[in-house]
């Protein structure tokens, strides 16, 4: 195995799939529904891959949406930095680790 000590379970992963999507569609919104289903794919592909732990599932979606938002955002949208900061508000975490992980996770 590739060394996720923690189980990641279904429930989980629909929790942070939920959280992304409020950030589409809920109060406050300020992503497309486009980006967001984006994020899912290369989401689910970490998961796959064995390379979320339970502990790191918020974080996992976090840079799977900043990468989302780079590829897929309009320009006349949010900055890229004020949408990375507000999804790792959203997410719960630090927008120096979404920053840090986006290259070595998508990789």
């Amino acid at each position: 195995k590739n060394g996720c000590v923690s189980t990641l379970t279904l429930s989980r992963i629909r929790k942070v799939k939920r959280e992304a999507v409020q950030m589409a569609i809920g109060p406050g919104a300020f992503l497309e529904l486009v980006t967001v289903a984006l994020s899912y794919v290369y989401f689910e592909g970490l998961v796959l891959r064995n390379l979320v732990p339970r502990s790191n599932a918020s974080l996992a979606m976090a840079v799977s949406l900043a990468i989302a938002v780079q590829m897929n955002e309009p320009l006349y949208s949010l900055s890229l930095r004020d949408s990375i900061e507000r999804i790792a508000t959203v997410m719960g975490v630090s927008r120096r680790k979404v920053l840090d992980l986006e290259i070595p996770l998508m990789s």
